[in-house]
C-alpha cells in the first residue's frame, strides 16, 4: 500500500480548509485559501458559468450564488491529493422556490506552496445545474 507523501496530506488539508470555508460561508478563510491571483472555472452555461480570476471575483461568484438560492446544503463525499492539488468530490443540494436541485459536484485543485492558484469545478449533471441557475439569465 502506498503512503501518502508530505505534499498530499498538506494538500488534504488545504482541500479540507476551503471546503470548511465553502461551507461555513466563511469568506474571511476563503480568502486566506486562495491565492491572489487564482484562475477558478465553473463548468456549463448558467450563472457561475466561466472563468474568474483574481481572489475577489472568486468570493463574489460564491455570493452570487447564495443570493440566488433559498437553501443550501453540502456534504463532502471524498478528498483525494496528489503531490500538485487535490480534488474534492461533494453532494450540493440547493432549493429556490419549489426548485430544487440535487447532485454530484467534482473539484480539482492546483495548489502551489498552500494556496489554491488553479480551480475547475465540474457538476455531473451539468445539465440540471444549467436548468436550475439559467433562470437569472
Amino acid at each position: 500500500m502506498r503512503t501518502r507523501t508530505t505534499s498530499e496530506r498538506a494538500n488534504v488539508a488545504v482541500a479540507k480548509r476551503i471546503w470548511m470555508a465553502t461551507a461555513d460561508g466563511d469568506a474571511k478563510a476563503l480568502e486566506e485559501t486562495l491565492s491572489e491571483g487564482i484562475v477558478w472555472r465553473v463548468h456549463g452555461h448558467n450563472l457561475l458559468a466561466g472563468e474568474h480570476r483574481g481572489r475577489d471575483a472568486v468570493i463574489a461568484s460564491f455570493a452570487d450564488f447564495a443570493d440566488h438560492v433559498d437553501d443550501l446544503r453540502l456534504s463532502l463525499s471524498d478528498v483525494y491529493a496528489s503531490p500538485h492539488g487535490a480534488v474534492i468530490s461533494y453532494e450540493l443540494w440547493a432549493r429556490r422556490g419549489t426548485s430544487v436541485l440535487e447532485l454530484e459536484v467534482l473539484v480539482r485543485l492546483r495548489i502551489e506552496g498552500g494556496f489554491i492558484t488553479e480551480c475547475d469545478v465540474v457538476p455531473l449533471d451539468q445539465a440540471a445545474m444549467d436548468a436550475f441557475l439559467n433562470w437569472i439569465h
